[in-house]
């Protein structure tokens, strides 16, 4: 696995969304935008997204595979694209 970002997801009320950023940002800059329904570390390698961790700063936990799902799923799709 090559480079570790930071990640959360948000729920606005139509869905969940992710958000992929690098790891000098905090968490707690995307609190704003909706519920925060996970939060974490995310690494890519061949195969996908790989989630771990938690938000100190929003007191969440990544939900790990369910997470990596939902990134795969609507980011790494669109690439694909």
């Amino acid at each position: 696995m090559d480079g570790k970002a930071k990640y959360v997801v948000i729920n606005d009320g139509f869905g969940e969304s992710a958000i992929v950023f690098d790891e000098c940002f905090s968490h707690i800059r995307f609190k704003s935008l909706g519920k925060v329904v996970s939060a974490g570390f995310v690494e890519f390698d061949e195969e996908g997204a790989y989630c771990f961790g938690e938000s100190i700063t929003l007191k969440v936990k990544s939900r790990e595979k369910e997470d990596a799902n939902l990134i795969n799923w609507r980011i790494l799709r669109s690439l694909r694209l």
